[in-house]
């Protein structure tokens, strides 16, 4: 039975199943010493520590924070960023209770040693006590004035212990729910508490690298650890109390002599930060999660490194369903494959052999074989039932980078980094033909269904078509402008789709080569393309974390699949197309099943430009408005003051690189004088869906003086200016071909211009520029935390980002030059991080992005994820968000970011920036359109000139998100 994946109308759905993590965040050893759980991504697994094996694994269906079994280890308990807590049954592998009522992430969690009592602290702000059998709410614990990252109970069960970013603990009587003692001392956050029962001594690991021991009955400090060189974010008491064990972000694991505050042990150059640390129950290893996936195991007596666990893997490159759907097989970077069951989603096996990442699998039409090919040259071929090596080969002295089993299974069709596709024999592992005619690698290989054709796709930018009983060259087809990396012949072999790295997929006629379309809607490279109902429905995979769901003969944009938070390197659909895998840079592999139930998507319209409150002074305007549908797709209704505009007033210009950004051009000449003018746009679909109208308000200024008048005198310097630039070109964690080239120049220029305000329009201007190696996380928010504390109500704070960006789990992280994209919440500087500084700030603020999410490839700065409006949506609310401690004065916000929706940020030689800096620049060094009457720069004004100048310059490719969150103001007068 084949189920629909595919409705009329576009429709997003999320996975069924997510397998695999790409980080390590959390940890814990239960009681008894024999279980172990993890978990950081989106999955939990648990250990049998005692038989070395994992025995269960749980989907919480969000990212993992934090994990703790109950004293009696009957129950697991989850942190997660729901947020909520997921308590789980060890004894049946089934969720037992969601406890409910925190308003953000659950970042930790702690049972009361009686186990009476569960714990969890918050991004919120807040603690909760629970009632750890029933699940009731017991108290809500509030005082603390930030995240909670840090919870202990005492050894009698009595007190509760937290500790969070603002820099404090709190002893808490879990009977009265009331606040005993506070302590102070960390001069930064307070990421984790540790207590040894016996003696009553709490420890805190904190982000000013040291760790503080403390007499929790006096409130004294009793010593102060040193030696961590980073933030420290991990801390466990060893069973006897001897020992205390610390990791954090200096990648190392530190083990103190109490006795003597001395190290033990020091474990360094670890490959990620260290997140999560444990003792074994009888004290003699010590566990250390990191966020590079890896749990490594040390001998507390000799220092000896014996064991490293992963099951939390890394990149994802191949995915491959097996022929009757059971078993679904993955790729991994860390040169393993994995099996799993495709109905519960537990491991079956992990084949090791290879050295290197795992780029290619495909399993034999009999489902006997699995072939996998790596970048470390070799193939092998395993035995599926015993799961052994039946042979492995080297094809060349490059990586292998396709493979494919011909329909009777007799032939192995194998691509590597040079320009012959090979064929080899599946029972002798012998090479029987070389087929040349390409002049790079191959990237994509498929075999007709009959087995008489091979089509090939290179770096080259072609696609070959082959005879595979001669090894005759039979056509070459071309068009694509970069590397073919994806390629699927139909079934009833009519057509042949390919997808490149140029983002675009194009359908061919088979045999003959015809090039029938050309589909454009990723913004990413085409990882994968395959044919499904009966070749009616194309589905291609890319870059741009999205799956698009095409039909074969229009090309109409159907429906897509969401849930990766980063690249999609491969897809696949079972046999039955009952299911769909996808592997991710994310490090999950998510799969999903045929939905039952399609529904209609409602139209939604945003007006990107102009701005509200912006003045017109001609008789007609351009509108540009971002839909969530194509734009062909959809109808608009335009009304002016109440009037409808009909269809012959006006003209769509539709993008071909954004389907959903409109321009329309607008005719004001039947407006009244009225100094109003008030614009409504709605989007209606061809089956009625309607969506609610996008309405903005313009100003229409009184007629011109016949006389010019006069310009006003310039504002007396008054207030300073506080501005923070931070561009990096380069970063620590990132390749060379992930550098950028204008970032550090951007903000040095800007630096420049507003200098030159010192004296005309502001009495002072403090700058602080930090780029590249300088743009440390730990740099960007001390320069953030000097300027909080000195910026007054009369003064002017301007942030500037110009860099990389990237998005995880919903939440958007400006990538500092020490960053690792790896470990996005450890070291990237956090939205949350952004809006409390943008909200909290105590004077005029505009925060300015320019960061987003890809490569400096091609003139294209960064491809913008539609989260970036997620982080510009929660600032715009950041100043109802956070306690305000502020003056009664009222100060004023805006955000101007480079892009929004899902548009590109461009950056060109002949600027000599980002269009979105040059912009900025032009207006600063006196551009007359985007000046008021009396010369000066408004932040309307910029944001009015920045919206229309960057669309022409990039040619309506890249649409600047803008938001002034209060009424106009001026800030600057520059020089004409």
């Amino acid at each position: 039975m084949t189920l629909s994946f595919f409705p009329a109308h576009a429709q997003e759905y999320s996975p069924e199943h997510v397998l695999g993590s790409g980080q390590l965040l959390t940890m814990d050893i239960s009681r008894s010493g024999r279980w172990m759980a993890s978990g950081g991504g989106r999955y939990i697994v648990v250990y049998d520590l005692l038989h070395h094996q994992e025995t269960l694994r749980f989907d919480p269906a969000s990212l993992t924070y934090d994990v703790k079994f109950s004293p009696d280890a009957k129950v697991l308990a989850a942190g997660t960023q729901l947020p909520e807590v997921q308590l789980w049954n060890l004894e049946t592998g089934k969720p037992t209770l969601k406890l409910k009522g925190h308003t953000d992430a659950v970042y930790a969690l702690a049972f009361s040693p009686d186990g009476r009592w569960l714990a969890s602290g918050s991004a919120d702000q807040s603690v909760r006590v629970w009632d750890a059998t029933t699940g009731q709410l017991v108290h809500v614990l509030a005082g603390h004035a930030g995240a909670i990252q840090g919870l202990q109970f005492s050894a009698n069960s009595t007190e509760l212990y937290s500790g969070g970013n603002d820099k404090t603990i709190r002893i808490w009587d879990v009977k009265t729910g009331k606040t005993v003692h506070i302590l102070q001392g960390h001069t930064d956050n307070i990421n984790e508490l540790s207590l040894e029962e016996h003696s009553g001594v709490l420890a805190s690991a904190s982000g000013d690298r040291t760790i503080r021991l403390w007499d929790v009955k006096t409130g004294q400090v009793l010593k102060v650890l040193t030696g961590h060189t980073n933030r420290v974010f991990a801390l466990k008491f060893s069973p006897d109390g001897r020992w205390l064990a610390s990791g954090g972000r200096d990648n190392t694991v530190r083990i103190w002599d109490l006795e003597q505050g001395k190290e033990k042990h020091l474990w360094s150059n670890l490959t990620g930060v260290v997140t999560t640390v444990r003792f074994s129950a009888d004290g003699k290893q010590v566990f250390a999660g990191s966020d590079d996936s890896f749990i490594r195991v040390w001998n507390m007596e000799n220092g000896e490194k014996e064991a490293t666990l992963s099951n939390h893997t890394g990149h994802i490159r191949a995915v491959a369903f097996s022929p009757d759907g059971t078993v679904l097989a993955s790729g991994h970077r860390e040169s393993k494959v994995i099996l799993w069951n495709t109905r519960t989603g537990a491991v079956l096996n992990t084949l090791e052999g290879h050295t290197q990442a795992i780029s290619a699998l495909n399993f034999s039409p009999d489902g006997q074989q699995l072939a996998s090919g790596s970048w470390d040259q070799t193939v092998r071929l395993w035995d599926v039932t015993t799961r052994r090596t039946i042979a492995s080969f080297q094809p060349s002295r490059e990586a292998v980078h396709s493979l494919t089993y011909s329909p009777d299974g007799k032939i192995l069709a194998v691509g590597t980094g040079e320009a012959s596709v090979q064929l080899w024999d599946t029972q002798t592992a012998r090479l029987i033909r070389l087929l040349v005619g390409h002049t790079s690698g191959i990237y994509a290989l498929d075999f007709s269904g009959d087995g008489k054709f091979l089509v090939s796709g290179s770096a080259d930018k072609t696609i070959r078509i082959w005879e595979v009983q001669t090894g005759k060259l039979l056509g070459t087809l071309e068009g694509h402008t970069s590397t073919v990396q994806a390629i699927d012949l139909s079934k009833n072999q009519r057509y042949l789709a390919t997808g490149s790295a140029d983002q675009t997929v194009r359908l061919w006629s088979f045999p003959d080569g015809k090039l029938l379309k050309t589909l454009q809607g990723h913004t990413g490279f085409v990882a994968s393309v395959q044919f499904a109902s009966g070749d009616q429905t194309l589905i291609t995979a890319s870059g741009d974390q999205r799956i698009l769901f095409w039909r074969t003969e229009t090309g109409q944009l159907m429906s897509s699949l969401l849930g990766n938070t980063d690249r999609i390197f491969s897809m696949q659909l079972s046999q039955d197309e009952t299911q769909l895998a996808a592997g991710s840079a994310d490090g999950t592999l998510r799969t999903w099943l045929s939905p039952q139930v399609t529904k209609t998507i409602k139209p939604e319209v945003t007006i990107l430009s102009p701005l509200r409150n912006a003045q017109v002074n001609s008789p007609s305007i351009d509108l540009w408005l971002m839909l969530n549908l194509k734009a062909s797709d959809v109808s608009l209704q335009v009304t002016i003051n109440g009037q409808k505009v009909e269809s012959n007033t006006r003209s769509i210009g539709v993008s071909a690189s954004n389907p959903n950004v409109v321009q329309l051009d607008l005719p004001l000449s039947n407006t009244d004088s009225s100094e109003n003018i008030e614009i409504s746009v709605m989007a209606m679909t061809k089956d009625g869906q309607e969506s609610s109208p996008a309405t903005v308000l313009l100003q229409k200024p009184v007629k011109k003086q016949t006389a010019p008048a006069e310009r006003a005198a310039p504002e007396k310097p008054s207030g300073k200016l506080f501005f923070l630039g931070i561009g990096v070109n380069t970063y620590q964690f990132l390749p060379a071909d992930r550098f950028l080239k204008y970032s550090v120049k951007d903000v040095q220029d800007l630096a420049k211009e507003f200098e030159a305000q010192r004296s005309k329009f502001y009495y002072d201007v403090d700058t602080t520029v930090l780029i590249n190696e300088e743009a440390t996380l730990d740099q960007i928010i001390d320069a953030m935390d000097r300027i909080r504390r000195r910026a007054r109500p009369e003064d002017t704070v301007i942030t500037f980002f110009s860099g990389h960006g990237e998005t995880q789990e919903g939440r958007y992280y400006v990538i500092a030059h020490d960053t690792n994209p790896q470990s996005l919440r450890r070291t990237g500087l956090p939205q949350d991080e952004l809006v409390a500084f943008y909200g909290s700030v105590n004077a005029n603020a505009i925060l300015m992005l320019d960061t987003c999410r890809a490569g400096g490839i091609n003139g294209v700065r960064a491809v913008s994820d539609s989260r970036v409006d997620g982080l510009v949506r929660a600032l715009q609310v950041s100043e109802a968000a956070i306690p305000s401690t502020h003056s009664s004065v009222d100060v004023k916000k805006a955000i101007l970011a480079a892009t929004g929706g899902e548009s590109f940020a461009y950056e060109d030689a002949s600027w000599g920036n980002g269009a979105f800096t040059k912009a900025i620049l032009e207006a600063l060094r006196g551009q007359r359109s985007a000046l008021n009457p009396e010369g000066q720069l408004s932040v309307l004004g910029l944001g009015s000139w920045v919206g229309y100048r960057v669309k022409q310059l990039t040619g309506g490719k890249q649409i600047p998100n803008i938001q002034i969150r209060s009424s106009d103001w001026t800030i600057a007068a520059p020089d004409q």
